[in-house]
């Protein structure tokens, strides 16, 4: 007889639809105001979500980026999180500046039936921006109409700085981090990158930067940070969790107090 295991409650994982952007934001979080690339198959994401669906209950499952519109196989992305996730919560975070210029049918049909939640991150309120944005927002009220659950969001008052920018990016490192973690706007965003399950997409991503001759030396003590993996102990992944969810040594790349971007770079 198989054992049953008690599954992991996870609030909240998330995935790149693709590392890509179309703006390039200024303190990006993410990092995809510097990366490009890294787009993320069906096939892939089922390869790498499939075994983790056995060990976590995952209550919110968002697909972002980069920019998710930037990858043309996004409506198979949420058809395949829909299957393997039938309970979760499903959203994706855009700029949705690129929606009318994507197989709009294809895109809102695998919106409307797999339930899943539209978040439109607002960034500028320049005028150049505004014109722009309006007609999307237009377009994704249309589609509010048709029953789409759509969340417009203020991604410009409260941006803030997750690391000090230059020719190479530098940590914080204020020897303060139960502070950092108590400020971290991304403490709950836990994200799936090639299998392996990460506190955060700073840390995550941190090796992308650094191949890419990004960051300084100084962040090479945080490149030691080790994820899980799916093939890990049942000790190892719940030992990964019950840390997950606190404060750890890697919270000193960023500042332990709000420092916000007050000139922010959408290019």
């Amino acid at each position: 007889m198989a054992v049953q295991i008690a599954k992991i409650k996870l609030e909240r994982l998330e995935v790149h639809a693709t590392n890509s952007c179309n703006l390039s934001c200024q303190g990006c979080s993410h990092y995809t105001n510097i990366l490009k690339g890294g787009t993320i198959t069906p096939e892939k994401l089922k390869q790498d979500l499939t075994p983790w669906s056995k060990y976590l209950d995952i209550t919110n499952f968002a697909i972002l980026g980069g920019e998710p519109l930037l990858n043309k196989k996004l409506p198979e992305l949420l058809d395949i999180s829909r299957k393997i996730l039938p309970q979760s919560n499903l959203s994706i975070t855009t700029n949705a500046l690129l929606i009318n210029n994507v197989e709009q049918e294809k895109l809102l049909n695998s919106l409307l039936k797999n339930k899943v939640l539209v978040r439109v991150s607002i960034h500028s309120v320049k005028k150049e921006y505004i014109s722009k944005i309006d007609p999307c927002i237009k377009t994704l009220k249309k589609w509010q109409a048709l029953g789409l659950n759509l969340r417009i969001e203020d991604y410009v008052s409260d941006w803030s700085s997750r690391y000090i920018e230059g020719d190479l990016i530098e940590p914080y490192e204020d020897k303060n981090p139960q502070e950092s973690w108590n400020i971290c706007r991304s403490k709950f965003c836990t994200i799936l990158l090639d299998g392996y399950i990460h506190k955060c997409a700073a840390i995550a991503f941190l090796p992308l930067m650094k191949k890419e001759g990004k960051t300084s030396p100084k962040f090479d003590e945080y490149l030691k940070y080790k994820p899980i993996h799916y093939s890990d102990s049942l000790e190892n992944i719940a030992n990964f969790f019950q840390t997950n969810s606190k404060p750890e040594s890697i919270c000193n790349m960023c500042p332990s107090k709000i420092i916000k971007v007050r000139n922010k770079s959408i290019g």
